[in-house]
């Protein structure tokens, strides 16, 4: 196995019409992206605004859902899902470093200290 699991973000640019996830995303970014992952090798998930981690191969529709679009109360809500999310990956990969290709949008928390985090995520849980 790779000693690294790629997590890509998607992109706005879709087809009108269901698709396998890798397949979905167009634009210039996501194609260099997934051909630079996919030269390695290397297992990958896609970073969705609206299904969180997905695996490439799933089946999806289009949707107009960007991390751009949403509150900070979502985003958070989001970045809460992403960490239950990646403790699931990381137990499948333990042993993968995890290398990210995203933007600044997925990464909800950035700023706040461990606890604030934690403190946003069980108080959204409750």
């Amino acid at each position: 196995m790779s000693k690294q699991l790629y997590i890509v973000a998607c992109v706005a640019t879709k087809p009108p019409h269901r698709a396998a996830a890798c397949d979905l995303y167009r634009s210039d970014w996501f194609v260099k992206a997934r051909a630079y992952v996919e030269q390695r090798r290397a297992p990958w998930l896609i970073l969705s605004a609206l299904h969180g981690l997905i695996d490439p191969n799933a089946m999806i529709d289009p949707y107009e859902l960007t991390l751009n679009n949403l509150s900070t109360a979502d985003r958070h809500m989001w970045g809460c899902m992403m960490a239950q999310q990646l403790g699931s990956v990381s137990a499948t990969y333990r042993s993968c470093d995890i290398v990210l290709f995203a933007g600044r949008a997925s990464v909800p928390m950035e700023g706040l200290g461990i606890g604030e985090g934690r403190g946003i995520c069980a108080s959204r849980a409750e």
